[in-house]
């Protein structure tokens, strides 16, 4: 993001007057943008699409092709039929190579230069822990499915209910076996009733992607990847701040009385065998 030449100061490749920040922002130093990379992200975050949109994974799709990078290989949707072709407008070959308005935004450029950024900062990590990547996709894995049970929960349950998913912790690791499948690593502390409420949401979700993106965009999702467990994680984080309910009672027994006020928190206004129904009855 930044461009930085001998005898020079540092200064923004991106245009500066689309950043907005308040003048008390800690990304702020010395009147200019922080230079780390989670700072620079961070500064371009309410103009720039985020890197998870289509439009960004089509420039780092494009990015590894012209570097040749062949490790990542994306699912391609089938081949248009001989129908759907037949209703394509016909231009000459002149008037789409010549087609220079996708690169008159000021988006390209910076999205760009955002994601060689951060594969910059990847290989340095990879160079002091080479189990970096192995750690970073377990992490974003366990992200990615709070993300899809949060906006579940929100959009079909209601907001209260997201008593139940305070946070990241509470969905357990996912790992891949040695044929490729992906499979969920199940969490010592976690109570069965609670564990089957967060897997029917996650039928839920599914359910709901079929219904908006289509069968295939569905089936391609974390969630709808993971098989059951084969192995419970005892060493697992626990998640605090949720219903006693939520913990196994042999887990909940062996802490210590302060452990417990600690970890725990009153019930919400509606019970987690009210919501594990209703979720039942919106994933059939």
């Amino acid at each position: 993001m930044y461009q930085k030449s001998k005898g020079l100061e540092e200064r923004p490749s991106y245009p500066v007057h689309l950043v907005k920040l308040p003048s008390t922002s800690k990304l702020l130093k010395h009147g200019r943008i922080a230079g780390s990379v989670k700072s620079q992200n961070h500064a371009v975050s309410s103009w720039l699409p985020a890197q998870y949109t289509g439009y960004c994974q089509a420039v780092a799709e494009y990015i590894r092709y012209l570097l040749g990078v062949t490790d990542v290989q994306p699912t391609w949707p089938p081949s248009p039929t001989t129908a759907e072709i037949s209703h394509l407008p016909e231009h000459p070959d002149d008037a789409i190579t010549n087609d220079k308005t996708v690169f008159n935004s000021n988006i390209f450029s910076p999205a760009t230069q955002r994601w060689v950024r951060g594969r910059a900062q990847d290989i340095a990590k990879m160079a002091r822990n080479p189990n970096m990547r192995q750690t970073r996709r377990k992490s974003d894995r366990k992200r990615t499915l709070f993300e899809y049970r949060k906006s579940t929960i929100k959009q079909h349950l209601g907001e209260h209910a997201l008593l139940y998913l305070p946070n990241v912790d509470c969905c357990s690791d996912t790992e891949d076996d040695e044929d490729g499948n992906v499979i969920v690593v199940d969490s010592l502390w976690r109570e069965e009733r609670y564990r089957e409420f967060l897997h029917t949401v996650d039928k839920l979700s599914i359910h709901y992607a079929k219904e908006t993106q289509g069968a295939r965009s569905a089936a391609q999702r974390l969630d709808s990847r993971r098989q059951p467990s084969t192995r419970v994680d005892e060493r697992a984080a626990v998640a605090p701040n949720l219903p006693k309910q939520c913990y196994r009672e042999e887990f909940y027994s062996n802490l210590r009385q302060t452990e417990r006020y600690l970890i725990t928190v009153e019930g919400g206004s509606e019970s987690l065998e009210s919501l594990l129904a209703k979720a039942r009855a919106l994933s059939k």
